[in-house]
């Protein structure tokens, strides 16, 4: 069960009567959102065609496990059960992330299932999805279905994590290389110019537009159009983009404008250019400098640009302001001087280059020690008590389907035949005698003597066959040393030999407590024995056991895989190490998460 100290944050990520199958079309400042269904409107959508669904949580907790934040993505308002049972639906979700398992609670009074489900593919920390439904009537294929969208619904946030770490890097580098080239221009209309053209080129937009203003309040002066070096003050585009960056100027926050859009008295004369234009308006006020506008095609995607400027607005912002307040010769000539230092540079490119790489997800492989170990071994026991006589094999050797093994001493088992055919062979003349002389009785009682010496006859010569102990299978001998104890007594069940064929072999990949969290059954591993350095197998993680061992003096779990000996090349016991692929990290997670760990385990209290 989670701490009674650790933090819970109680949020609502929908509505409560939200549908499963209605996207949002457009945010706060107008920019036009996806038309694909986010994750969770998905995942609603998944799970209502699979169960009467009344209830549905999330549960996020971080990745050090300081604090767990519950959402509530869906809920019938109208249900009361439903509300009463959301506390132990929240108890499951924290067990399921505590313990790595789905916890399934079935309810009598109305016949409900409580389903949590945890997942590790969140990229902020483990994550367990609460379900409550109505009782299905194949409980089986309702769960692997809920499980199946709740997986899909994880992967999605992962991929939607790393597609957006990726988009900040790219844009983080973007912006460092614009504001240095706009530091290094010798007046504020070239550093204009160059902004307009440079977000042109990166954005892939069909026009910029850089307006300035003298003083904070005064009317915009347009500064710079990236796809013109001459501004004419008096045509009619000049003067609706001035009348659109005055808008923008008092509304002071990045807004987008598309043609045929209905907009308020705030936003008239941005949807005059826009139907101008016709075109998609970006505008972006510089804090008290000015303001820029992005003029893109209607059919190309404004979200990428959307999110470039408003990362980059507060570093443009300073910078434009910055160099027009310090347009003077002598603060531009300083300002070129500290920019074009070879020291400063090289430092500011370093710490971007470094920060870029630590953010940058990269494949995180995590590396075990592995064995190799037969898949099936048969013992071969004593048959029956005798001495070793001869052990024809020793551990290691190959041996086929019927090879000689072993021989046990046979001279009582024939003895002691010889006296029971004895006792046969009188039986059987007195059953004759008693039947020529019509004693019925007689001759009754010796016919049970003789099959009972029959049974015994019949016993000894079995055992008579079974002194050459042969390999019941092809194979290698894996334990079994008798060479040194020939003449030995053997007791009837005695192991004396272990055989084990070289077909298929199982891997048994030794994990670390601290590593067991990242592996899971199906994960694909790459393997390379210390006997074959310059060679690699593939497989997958068939199973790993529940419970750990001991080996080398450390806790591990094993891990067993099943792999192929078509060649001969694999024996028991060889040793290697054995990579898994679980996916990407960033570089300073990779870099920097053990000692952190190793931290976090001293300081806890």
């Amino acid at each position: 069960m989670a701490s009674a100290n650790v933090p819970f944050s109680v949020t609502s990520g929908h509505a409560a009567q939200r549908s499963p199958t209605s996207p949002t079309t457009a945010t706060a400042s107008g920019i036009p959102a996806s038309t694909q269904p986010d994750a969770e409107s998905e995942l609603l959508r998944q799970l209502f065609t699979l169960a009467k669904v009344r209830c549905v949580i999330r549960l996020d907790r971080d990745g050090d496990g300081a604090r767990t934040n519950v959402a509530s993505l869906y809920r019938d308002i109208g249900d009361t059960p439903a509300i009463r049972e959301a506390d132990p639906l929240t108890s499951a979700c924290v067990l399921a992330v505590d313990t790595g398992r789905e916890q399934v609670r079935r309810l009598l009074s109305p016949q409900r299932l409580l389903l949590a489900i945890p997942s590790e593919c969140s990229p902020e920390g483990p994550t367990a999805i609460g379900l409550l439904i109505e009782q299905p009537d194949d409980e089986t294929a309702t769960i692997a279905g809920l499980r199946d969208s709740v997986i899909a619904y994880a992967r999605r946030k992962l991929r939607e994590a790393v597609s957006r770490s990726e988009v900040v890097a790219k844009h983080s580098a973007a912006t460092v290389e614009l504001l240095q080239e706009m530091l290094e221009s010798d007046s504020t209309p070239r550093a204009c110019q160059s902004l307009a053209a440079r977000l042109a080129d990166h954005l892939a937009l069909r026009r910029v537009i850089v307006a300035l203003t003298a003083t904070p309040g005064a009317r915009p002066r347009i500064a710079a159009f990236s796809d013109t070096s001459q501004i004419q003050s008096e045509t009619p585009l000049t003067r609706a983009v001035v009348a659109a960056m005055e808008e923008t100027i008092r509304g002071g926050e990045l807004v987008c404008q598309t043609p045929g859009r209905e907009s308020g008295a705030d936003r008239q004369f941005l949807s005059q250019l826009a139907e101008m234009e016709s075109a998609t308006i970006l505008a972006m006020p510089l804090e008290s400098s000015g303001a820029l506008i992005a003029v893109m095609d209607p059919d190309q995607s404004s979200e990428p640009s959307y999110r470039f400027l408003a990362s980059a607005q507060p570093a443009l912002s300073a910078a434009i302001g910055c160099i027009h307040r310090g347009s003077g010769a002598h603060r531009m000539r300083a300002v070129r001087e500290g920019v074009r230092s070879k020291a400063t540079i090289f430092v500011a490119l370093t710490v971007a280059c470094l920060m870029i790489a630590m953010a940058t997800p990269v494949p995180y492989r995590v590396e075990c020690q592995a064995q190799i170990e037969p898949r099936v071994r048969r013992l071969v026991a004593a048959p029956f008590d005798a001495t070793l006589e001869e052990c024809h094999v020793a551990p290691g050797d190959l041996v086929a389907q019927g090879d000689l093994l072993a021989s046990l001493d046979g001279r009582e088992l024939r003895w002691e035949r010889a006296s029971v055919q004895a006792d046969f062979d009188k039986a059987t003349k007195k059953r004759d005698s008693a039947q020529a002389s019509r004693d019925y009785a007689g001759q009754r009682i010796a016919q049970l003597e003789i099959e009972r010496l029959q049974l015994q006859l019949d016993l000894l010569d079995r055992r008579i066959g079974q002194i050459e102990i042969r390999s019941p299978m092809d194979g290698i001998v894996v334990a079994g040393d008798l060479q040194r104890v020939q003449g030995a007594p053997l007791s009837t069940g005695e192991n004396l030999f272990e055989i084990a064929p070289l077909d298929e072999m199982t891997i048994e990949t030794e994990i670390p407590d601290e590593k067991l969290a990242f592996l899971r059954s199906g994960q694909l591993i790459r393997l390379r024995l210390d006997a074959y350095p310059d060679r690699q197998w593939q497989t997958t993680i068939d199973s790993i056991n529940p419970r750990s061992e001991i080996r080398d003096d450390q806790n591990v779990f094993i891990a067993e895989s099943l792999l192929a000996n078509d060649q001969s090349s694999f024996r028991p016991g060889m040793k290697g190490q054995v990579k898994v692929d679980v996916g990407k990290r960033r570089l300073g997670w990779i870099l920097f998460h053990r000692p952190w760990s190793s931290l976090s385990r001293w300081f806890w209290w």
